[in-house]
């Protein structure tokens, strides 16, 4: 039952690992392969940096954790969106004054470290990479559809995140802007 990894200096930087010690228990899964089903939200294991828990309400039915993000993450954490918290796949719950919460269940609790954690603890993050690669495509429409309406079309797919600038909906998902972009 051990499995060894390397550690490179970015994950330092980036990740809590560094504050680990022999001993320690950490949530790890084996890598989904093309073909394997998906049972959750899909994830990389790639992390977008740390966060402090700030709120921890413990219940015979659930436990909810209130998180901070640091500045960065902010625009980029959505109500109902998902997150990976310590390599757990979560739904976001509330988000509010660049907090978030979560709502683990008691099954959640028994399979992972996130039974463990207290509130001061940082942990890792990992941002839904579909809502991350939003935030990056639509800002730059402000400039291509200027006075043609608020609704843009965004490819998803083999093309994934292409500005469709001819907007013809074909199968594609609408996102409003807001209108101070």
């Amino acid at each position: 039952n051990w499995a060894t990894f390397d550690v490179i200096a970015e994950t330092l930087r980036l990740t809590t690992i560094g504050q680990l010690s022999v001993g320690d228990s950490v949530n790890i899964e084996r890598a989904a392969r093309f073909n394997d089903e998906i049972g959750g939200h899909l994830l990389s294991g790639h992390v977008s940096g740390t966060a402090q828990i700030i709120e921890r309400l413990d219940s015979p039915q659930e436990t909810m954790l209130r998180i901070q993000l640091p500045k960065g993450l902010h625009p980029y954490v959505l109500p109902k969106g998902y997150i990976s918290i310590d390599g757990v796949s979560l739904t976001v719950g509330r988000v509010k004054d660049g907090s978030f919460t979560v709502h683990l269940i008691p099954e959640t609790l028994r399979r992972t470290t996130l039974s463990q954690v207290p509130v001061g603890d940082a942990v890792n993050i990992e941002l839904d990479a579909m809502t991350h690669s939003e935030w990056r495509v639509l800002p730059l429409t402000s400039w291509m559809a200027p006075g043609l309406g608020r609704v843009v079309f965004v490819s998803w797919g083999s093309q994934n995140g292409r500005i469709d600038t001819d907007y013809r909906p074909r199968a594609r998902r609408a996102c409003r802007i807001p209108h101070d972009h």
